[in-house]
């Protein structure tokens, strides 16, 4: 078996696939059931970190405080009059980036820095 690309301490968790969320879960002296909960606490509730995972028990939550999901940090959010949204998001190294929301009556267009360092209009 391929080792999965969550086998070291401080990747994150946001991106893995169930078998590797599973994996990971069993690595860490958990049942594979614990697996899916992560898969679902990620995906479909958003979890920012893994104290959030309510159905963990709280010592495991406890141990787990310096896994990172992988979601980035809101440094800066503002709404303009025609309801666009622009957040300045803090990356896991500290470096901020810039993302912009725009929506129209059909859809929602989102515009995401690719470069550290272009500065906000604020």
């Amino acid at each position: 078996m391929m080792p999965t690309a969550i086998a070291t301490t401080h990747s994150p968790l946001l991106g893995q696939s169930l078998a590797a969320l599973t994996e990971w879960v069993q690595t860490h002296g958990q049942p594979a059931y614990r697996g899916k909960q992560l898969h679902q606490w990620i995906y479909e509730r958003y979890a920012r970190s893994l104290a959030d995972i309510t159905v963990f028990p709280k010592h495991w939550r406890a141990e787990l405080e310096h896994f990172p999901v992988g979601r980035s940090e809101t440094h800066y959010r503002s709404v303009a009059p025609d309801e666009t949204v622009k957040f300045l998001l803090k990356l896991a190294d500290g470096q901020i980036i810039e993302t912009v929301g725009m929506p129209t009556e059909k859809r929602l267009t989102v515009c995401v820095s690719s470069q550290v360092g272009c500065p906000m209009g604020v």
